[in-house]
């Protein structure tokens, strides 16, 4: 908890210091704290922890949207495809499995994906199993 606590601060200070557009530090700094959300959640002691922690991770999301598509969205950048957008939408799809704003996310990564791997990958299968599962009505 003391590290995530860190990487917030580190972003905050960031984000005060940086022009948030355009920042590759605030870009950097969200990127590592939402790395570290995305890391922590299976040793959240509860489910409102799991949430809280989402829902820190999703608000510098859309903080930092702006730095991290200037500074990481470049074609053949994996990363910001498959890592990034997949996180996006893991975090928005945990919270509200209804997120409809979520299985979007979660189709342009496996759509980016395909353009480097074959439908038959077991990272884009298992993306796709997951669109599928929560496109279905309730």
């Amino acid at each position: 908890q003391t590290f995530g606590r860190e990487l917030s601060n580190y972003y905050e200070a960031c984000k005060n210091l940086c022009h948030v557009g355009t920042s590759w530090y605030v870009a950097w700094a969200a990127d590592s704290f939402v790395n570290w959300c995305a890391s922590s959640l299976p040793y959240c002691k509860d489910e409102s922890e799991r949430v809280e922690t989402c829902r820190k991770a999703l608000t510098v999301i859309q903080e930092s949207r702006g730095a991290m598509e200037f500074c990481m969205n470049f074609p053949g950048n994996l990363r910001w495809s498959s890592h990034h957008l997949g996180v996006e939408a893991k975090m928005r799809l945990f919270v509200n499995p209804m997120d409809g704003n979520g299985v979007v996310i979660l189709k342009k990564a496996r759509n980016e994906m395909l353009k480097f791997y074959p439908p038959w990958d077991d990272f884009v299968k298992a993306m796709e199993k997951s669109i599928e599962v929560y496109s279905l009505p309730c």
